[in-house]
């Protein structure tokens, strides 16, 4: 049957119960009564017979608000129906370009188009949503969350992007470098540790945590293990997990900031002579750009002598 456009009975018309957006906030529904009852509905909704009536593709949200406002025809697009994996395809294609869902129903309708397709690549996953593979690779390590660190999540309490940060700055390192300390706890204990740092106001935002892996790489360079004795950054590793008002940046202060910005600046010096030596090639037999390259130099120089 070709795709053709229609204006529809409201009550002919019902919700997809398995529509991945899964959450309508009345806030959102008032605005949008408001424009339509000033403007009317300017943009069909989708729907497919399903032998009991129309189900929605798309246009939940103006298909509730035409039933709020008492409408009784809405313009509708019918089009044939899908199967389940194609209908899961087309609705996050129609959703994600025009509004982002939320992560934990994204997940949840991911999963649902892994277990229809049999397909678990991010990158093959990437083509079918539009979803781009860093953003699967975080809806897929929600689908590995559970307990108060899920509940926290689904609530909107806590972004999703804390806990992966958390476990890419974190926790992967330390499973990679320091497997003793990670056993102890395992992935999920460590979420949980850093939900309560969260709760408690001692990490407040994602960047912070990143400096934790700084910590872990340096206990992996300076605290060899002998005799299952921990070395000084492994005791404020343990200090960091255990103790929830500690944040990241007062222990990556405490112990590592110092070094690790001396790493930093040896880089920075060594491709700042690095740019020096290619700008004079560059110059080739141009003086007077030699000599301001070389003057630079020098101001530089001076500069770091009256500091040192």
């Amino acid at each position: 049957m070709p795709t053709r456009l229609e204006q529809l009975n409201v009550i002919d018309i019902h919700a997809d119960p398995r529509n991945p957006r899964e959450r309508f906030p009345q806030e959102e529904l008032d605005r949008l009564a408001e424009s339509i009852d000033e403007v009317g509905i300017l943009v069909p909704v989708v729907v497919y017979d399903d032998g009991q009536g129309y189900r929605l593709l798309d246009g939940e949200r103006r298909w509730r608000c035409a039933t709020l406002l008492g409408h009784e025809k809405i313009p509708s697009v019918i089009v044939d129906a899908p199967n389940e994996a194609s209908r899961l395809k087309q609705m996050f294609n129609i959703h994600l370009v025009r509004e982002q869902w939320q992560d934990i129903p994204t997940a949840h309708a991911l999963k649902r188009l892994m277990d229809e397709t049999g397909v678990s690549n991010p990158g093959e996953l990437s083509s079918m949503t539009g979803i781009s593979a860093q953003q699967i690779n975080r809806y897929l390590f929600a689908l590995s969350l559970g307990g108060s660190v899920w509940n926290a999540v689904e609530s909107g309490m806590v972004p999703l992007n804390y806990f992966y940060e958390v476990y890419k700055a974190f926790i992967q390192p330390l499973e990679t470098n320091r497997p003793t300390i990670y056993s102890k706890y395992g992935k999920d204990v460590l979420l949980e540790k850093f939900l309560a740092k969260r709760m408690s106001g001692a990490i407040t935002d994602v960047v912070s945590v990143r400096d934790s892996k700084f910590i872990v790489r340096k206990a992996a360079e300076d605290d060899v293990l002998s005799d299952g004795n921990m070395g000084p950054l492994d005791e404020t590793i343990e200090r960091l997990i255990n103790d929830e008002d500690l944040s990241v940046k007062d222990a990556y202060e405490e112990t590592v900031m110092v070094s690790v910005e001396l790493d930093k600046l040896e880089a920075r010096s060594n491709n700042l002579v690095s740019a020096f030596n290619r700008l004079l090639e560059k110059a080739g037999s141009d003086t007077q750009a030699q000599d301001h390259i070389k003057q630079i130099g020098r101001d530089l120089v001076a500069n770091i002598n009256g500091l040192i």
